[in-house]
C-alpha cells in the first residue's frame, strides 16, 4: 500500500481502491483511515497524543481479545473507541471541493466539510463513532459495546464502498 501522513503511515488495505480513484481524478489524497476500533491506555482524558495503543483493528473486533487486554490491565483507566472512515484531499480550487463535497455528502459522508482554503482541503468523515472508559466492565457489557462498535465499523464501510462507486 501506499505512504500517507497518517499515524499509521500507510494506507489501509480497504481502502486503498478509493484512495486510488480520488487521486486519479485529479484530487490528492493527504491522509486517510477506514475506520477502527482501539483500546487505548491514556495517561490523562484528551491526552490521546501520549496514548498506548493496546488493541487496534480496522476490521471487526473480538469481544475476547479486548476482555484479555483488560484483564491484563486491570484497575487502569482504559478508553474503547470505534472510529468512522476519514479521508483528508487537497483539491484544485473551489469549484472541486464543493463537487467532491456534495459527492461525500450523497455517499452519507455527513460529517464532512472544508478544512482548509489554503489547499482547498475536504475532509471526508461520518459520524459512526464510540468513545467511551472502560475500567471494571463486566464481559456482558463488553460484548454488548464491541457488537455495536462493529456495526457501526460496517456502516462506515458501507459508505466508503457507495463513494467509490459514485466516483467511478
Amino acid at each position: 500500500m501506499g505512504r500517507d501522513k497518517s499515524k499509521q503511515g500507510f494506507i489501509d488495505k480497504d481502502i486503498g481502491a478509493l484512495i486510488g480513484l480520488i487521486n486519479k481524478s485529479g484530487y490528492k489524497t493527504t491522509s486517510s483511515c477506514s475506520g477502527r476500533i482501539v483500546l487505548l491506555k491514556i495517561p490523562k482524558f484528551g491526552d490521546k497524543q501520549h496514548a498506548e495503543w493496546l488493541y487496534k483493528t480496522h476490521e471487526n473486533a473480538d469481544s475476547r481479545e479486548i476482555m484479555k487486554i483488560l484483564e491484563e490491565n486491570e484497575g487502569l483507566k482504559l478508553y474503547f473507541l470505534q472510529e468512522p472512515p476519514i479521508i483528508h484531499v487537497n483539491c484544485r480550487d473551489m469549484e472541486s471541493a464543493d463537487k467532491l463535497l456534495k459527492t461525500a455528502f450523497r455517499a452519507g459522508f455527513k460529517r464532512s466539510g472544508l478544512i482548509s482554503l489554503k489547499n482547498f482541503t475536504v475532509e471526508i468523515k461520518s459520524g459512526e463513532r464510540l468513545e467511551t472508559p472502560v475500567q471494571n466492565c463486566p464481559e456482558d457489557f463488553i460484548k454488548m459495546l464491541v457488537d455495536e462498535a462493529n456495526e457501526k465499523l460496517e456502516s462506515g464501510k458501507k459508505k466508503l464502498g457507495k463513494l467509490e462507486k459514485m466516483l467511478q
